[in-house]
């Protein structure tokens, strides 16, 4: 486990966990975080998830229960590592979104495991420091 002992846990995890017919390794796996109280979060993540709210109420509650997490501010200094980090990528031949690189880049700077079901964080871990763990859909 890296530095902080805390993992980030990106929205397309989320989605799998919070889905009531959803994956079960991603129920598991964020229930044992939230247990634990190793989950974070940040703004990225949290304008993701709660944007995909079905109501008012839904929000509300999602939005309360995801403040309760870890969370990781993304300072001003860090834009310019986001652009060099998809600078360096695009070189080795990956185009990764800039949401992607901007949540990679957290894990990174606050030696996090990044918990996600999404490709381009795997594209990126063999091209950066970045530790994560890839939940199969």
């Amino acid at each position: 486990m890296p530095g902080s002992g805390l993992v980030l846990i990106d929205s397309s995890a989320w989605i799998l966990a919070l889905r009531p017919k959803g994956s079960t390794q991603a129920q598991a796996l964020v229930g044992d975080l939230l247990e634990h109280d190793r989950a974070a979060t940040a703004g990225m993540i949290l304008a993701e998830l709660l944007q995909g709210a079905r109501n008012e109420g839904e929000y509300q509650d999602l939005s309360s229960e995801l403040g309760s997490l870890h969370y990781l501010p993304f300072p001003e200094e860090e834009w310019k590592m986001v652009a060099q980090l998809g600078h360096r990528l695009i070189r080795a031949g990956l185009r990764i979104p800039t949401t992607d690189l901007i949540i990679a880049r957290l894990a990174i700077k606050y030696r996090c495991l990044l918990l996600h079901a999404d490709r381009h964080f795997e594209m990126m871990a063999k091209e950066t420091g970045l530790e994560q763990k890839s939940i199969k859909i």
